[in-house]
């Protein structure tokens, strides 16, 4: 009979006045029901901390990817580049002197993320002389009216504008952007 406001499990442990002997017993070989599909298959669901062999999670990426259950979302991360297509003429150069002028590009594309570069090219429409970007402030580039040919020009310090020059005055210059990378 097990001792009042003790637990029964104690009267059966080592010094219990119950206490069990297995002397001479040996548990028979049945690590095999433990195992995948036997009798007595372990599982670890629920169980927390780390298990002492590595484990390769069940595929389950579907989850996290566009209108999975557990979409995984980067809207909150700092530094996030977007390029954004895009293929049109974003103005119309036609000054009457070769001094430095400025194009605000956000106006221009009618953007209102930060741009750090875009695609230009520039096409002659009448004249003969070239359009300048200069590596200032503004942009890190060189944009010659070479038809075709698109420049990669890098907005360095956030001004959001290009710095430029025609070569000749009054000729007529065409700026077409081919893309621009946004930070979001």
């Amino acid at each position: 009979m097990p001792e009042i406001g003790v637990p029964h499990k104690l009267t059966h442990q080592e010094g219990g006045n119950d206490e069990l002997d297995l002397t001479g017993m040996a548990p028979g070989a049945h690590k095999t029901s433990h195992q995948n599909a036997g009798s007595d298959e372990i599982t670890v669901l629920g169980l927390s901390g780390l298990l002492a062999d590595s484990q390769n999670p069940l595929g389950h990426k579907t989850r996290h990817q566009d209108g999975g259950s557990d979409e995984i979302s980067v809207a909150g991360l700092a530094g996030r580049q977007i390029f954004v297509p895009f293929l049109d003429v974003i103005g119309n150069i036609n000054e009457h002197d070769t001094d430095i002028h400025f194009m605000n590009l956000a106006t221009a594309l009618n953007e209102t993320r930060k741009i750090i570069m875009v695609l230009l090219r520039a096409d002659r429409v009448s004249g003969t002389g070239d359009l300048e970007t200069y590596p200032n402030e503004g942009a890190i580039g060189w944009l010659t009216v070479i038809l075709w040919i698109v420049q990669n020009i890098v907005i360095k310090d956030g001004s959001q504008r290009l710095q430029y020059r025609q070569t000749v005055a009054n000729d007529s210059l065409d700026v077409r952007c081919c893309g621009y990378v946004v930070e979001t």
